[in-house]
């Protein structure tokens, strides 16, 4: 395995990609980086990395009963599926009456 430093400059092994397809949340692992805007896409370049990201992509089943409540109250509150749809619903309707959104993640 490459060590993070000397995998930085090179192309990482693989890929954590956490995306949302018909508003359902997919979380896994690639050997390539999709092109699809919604997806987030985490190089990984050691060992650690991918182990941590098999663990997400793969969570346990308090993770699992935790993200469906989670997934439950949001719709029930929003009446969307997802953040993802949240926010598409709201880029929508901005656009159509001629307005602009921008997001800001850097939390």
């Amino acid at each position: 395995m490459k060590s993070q430093s000397e995998g930085s400059t090179d192309k990482p092994i693989a890929y954590l990609v956490d995306t949302v397809i018909n508003g359902k949340e997919f979380v896994y692992l690639s050997t390539f980086a999709p092109k699809d805007d919604w997806s987030v896409v985490t190089p990984l370049y050691t060992s650690t990395d991918i182990e941590s990201a098999e663990k997400k992509a793969n969570p346990g089943l308090l993770e699992m009963i935790r993200r469906k409540s989670w997934r439950i109250w949001w719709h029930l509150w929003t009446g969307d599926h997802s953040l993802y749809a949240t926010r598409r619903r709201i880029e929508h309707d901005a656009r159509r009456f001629g307005g602009i959104v921008l997001w800001d993640d850097s939390q």
